[in-house]
């Protein structure tokens, strides 16, 4: 398309090409700060961030020029930007995302981004050392204490398409303080899908755990109380300590550690575990 082409022009072929990947890979669109903190984020363009200091002005240069390429809209209470159509996706991505190490790459871009990790840790070991450059911090809750809603409904989804699962499982899965955010702001039954989206692609064992043996039988209960959520992890991931891995091990702690914190109201909490959980599906 004739776009692509004058925007390559004007802005360069790097600078296109990594935004055009960082809309393709993302469901739910983007913020023009997290596509500057992205492509700040990428080695790629440290030259051009140093010689050319106004980024965010070629940023929504590319971005007026697109025009009806894209759409405009409000997700989770921000204002974010994504392909407007599947076939401007199908041709962005057969211009600029041509193999399976890009798209792992820019998914990992985003994860990193969304995981908010120490600058001198990488997410992803595709990319390049993180330059000096800070990123805007994204916590998991804000100061009033409201769940970053970008962050739960995006971090989950970048990790799982690195392929990297023992960062899917640290940062998010099997990560008590991410699992509670994300089913105290979007819902238990909201979470359950993310459990569908990984089953399509990948079956990991302890995913499966988490829900097959803790979510499932505790779907009732956490419905009607999701404060108890610390409760069934305990009382359901206690009992197989010994055979947990230490990802699951590690959940259970840190359900511990949020009830001793916990101070709204009474929860009533395991000490000892004597019934056998439900054993996982194979």
């Amino acid at each position: 398309m004739s776009a692509f082409v004058i925007l390559k022009n004007d802005n360069g072929v790097l600078f296109v090409q990594i935004f055009a990947q960082l809309l393709i890979v993302t469901p739910h669109g983007l913020t023009t700060l997290e596509i500057l903190d992205a492509l700040t984020a990428s080695g790629e363009l440290n030259a051009e961030i140093i010689a050319n200091s106004s980024l965010s002005l070629r940023l929504h240069s590319v971005i007026d020029k697109l025009g009806c390429l894209i759409v405009e809209f409000v997700y989770g209470n921000r204002l974010v930007y994504k392909w407007s159509h599947l076939f401007i996706i199908n041709i962005a991505r057969r211009r600029y995302l041509t193999n399976q190490r890009e798209v792992i790459k820019t998914h990992g871009l985003i994860a990193h981004l969304f995981a908010d990790v120490d600058s001198t840790h990488s997410i992803c070991s595709l990319l390049p050392s993180p330059n000096e450059i800070p990123a805007f911090p994204r916590p998991l809750k804000l100061d009033d204490g409201t769940v970053n809603l970008r962050k739960v409904r995006n971090l989950w989804y970048h990790l799982l398409y690195t392929g990297n699962m023992d960062e899917l499982k640290g940062f998010a899965l099997c990560h008590f303080e991410y699992v509670e955010a994300y089913i105290r702001a979007c819902g238990i039954f909201q979470f359950l899908s993310v459990y569908e989206e990984c089953c399509m692609q990948v079956l990991h064992h302890d995913i499966q755990v988490l829900f097959q043996q803790v979510i499932f039988p505790s779907l009732n209960t956490i419905t009607r109380d999701p404060n108890q959520l610390a409760a069934e992890l305990i009382n359901r991931l206690q009992y197989t300590r010994a055979t947990n891995s230490q990802f699951l091990n590690v959940l259970v702690e840190q359900a511990m550690l949020w009830v001793d914190r916990y101070h709204d109201q009474p929860l009533l909490v395991p000490l000892t575990c004597w019934i056998p959980p439900k054993k996982v599906e194979r």
